[in-house]
């Protein structure tokens, strides 16, 4: 029936009116404001929440889950919900049909069969081949979604590396914007002297600005006035942390930071500094960052990949075998700890105060890997 009534907000009389919701309360044999008596008598050992694997699967989950935390406590404290795990992918190979979870098991899959047969040369002859292959694989892994939020924020990584990188090849942690003036710094004591200096400058603490574009820092046109000189803006780009550390370990294998940025062109034409070879041919690469989707597609090369966007899109054998059987179905038991978090982040993003929602969203937009419209 799609997505049941915000209980959230909702009057008890409204939310015991709903229709949705007295099905659920009459299905499970348990009413209202449920007991301990109440949950021994319940019409089943388990009940399971069985969403669609989208965007709009997770928010019904999460309605589900505030509704049940709310409403029928009792089930959940004595472990009697749970949430089933309907594949996402679904993966043929010649005549054999296998299912897969995840994206990231999906991904990482794709990286497994890409590597077989699989090696890496430089323009200079070094080979990577086997284990070291496989360690430089694992660490442009770590390096994969750092660097993507970074460019999130609108943040050039050409750019930084040209710019800004320091003398041993690592990005700034921190973009400072100081009225119209923007600064990077790599430690968190470069920052504090700066800041420490610009106090010392102005005779007074800086003032600290509050309408910012939280994703790159930027202040809203409307709001730079004669003022602005001195207000300030710092922003600790967390996945810095994550890449300077992959980069450390870059180093060991002669690579760097150079070596994520594409080669561009060379006399005129394109430059491939690396080519990833098997028994199939060669794929020359720009640079490192094209390691991973080019494995992928090595790896999809005689398999019909499926992603499922609801469980309607499986027949309905398939969905039994995958989701429904209780011989080989996935289950994740509900915890209290489980539905308090989902009832937080409901009350959050569903309830009635603005402000705390728009913060949320300020401090976490960067991190929104699927967003549907």
């Amino acid at each position: 029936r799609g997505k049941i009534l915000n209980v959230e907000k909702a009057q008890l009389v409204k939310i015991l009116d709903n229709n949705e919701i007295a099905n659920i309360f009459r299905a499970i044999g348990i009413p209202p404001g449920a007991e301990l008596e109440d949950v021994q008598k319940r019409r089943y050992g388990k009940v399971i929440l069985m969403t669609d694997a989208d965007v709009d699967g997770s928010h019904i989950r999460t309605l589900l889950l505030t509704f049940f935390f709310r409403h029928l406590r009792p089930l959940i404290e004595h472990g009697c919900v749970y949430i089933a795990q309907p594949p996402l992918y679904r993966v043929v190979q010649k005549k054999k049909t296998r299912y897969v979870e995840t994206q990231e098991e999906m991904m990482r899959e794709l990286v497994e069969l890409g590597l077989q047969g699989s090696r890496v040369i430089l323009e200079d002859g070094t080979r990577f081949e086997g284990e070291h292959l496989r360690r430089l694989v694992d660490m442009m892994i770590r390096l994969e979604e750092p660097l993507e939020a970074l460019e999130r924020r609108g943040i050039d990584l050409r750019y930084l590396a040209t710019h800004h990188a320091t003398a041993d090849g690592k990005l700034p942690r921190y973009r400072v914007f100081l009225g119209r003036d923007q600064h990077w710094f790599a430690t968190k004591q470069d920052l504090d002297r700066f800041l420490a200096e610009e106090e010392q400058k102005r005779g007074g603490e800086l003032t600290v600005a509050e309408d910012v574009d939280q994703a790159s820092g930027k202040e809203s046109p409307e709001e730079v006035d004669q003022g602005s000189e001195e207000r300030l803006q710092v922003i600790d780009l967390h996945e810095v942390r994550i890449i300077n550390e992959s980069l450390r370990e870059l180093k060991g294998y002669g690579l760097g930071l150079k070596d994520l940025l594409s080669a561009g062109l060379r006399d005129g034409e394109p430059h491939y500094p690396f080519t990833l070879e098997n028994e199939d041919g060669s794929i020359p690469l720009s640079s490192l960052r094209e390691l991973l989707p080019s494995l992928r597609k090595l790896g999809e090369k005689g398999l019909r990949i499926t992603r499922f966007k609801g469980l309607g899109e499986m027949d309905p054998e398939e969905l039994w075998a995958t989701t429904m059987d209780a011989s080989s179905r996935v289950l994740l038991r509900v915890t209290m700890e489980d539905a308090a978090a989902a009832d937080e982040i409901f009350r959050l993003l569903m309830g009635d105060h603005v402000e705390p929602r728009r913060e949320f969203i300020e401090k976490h937009a960067l991190e929104v890997r699927e967003l549907d419209i």
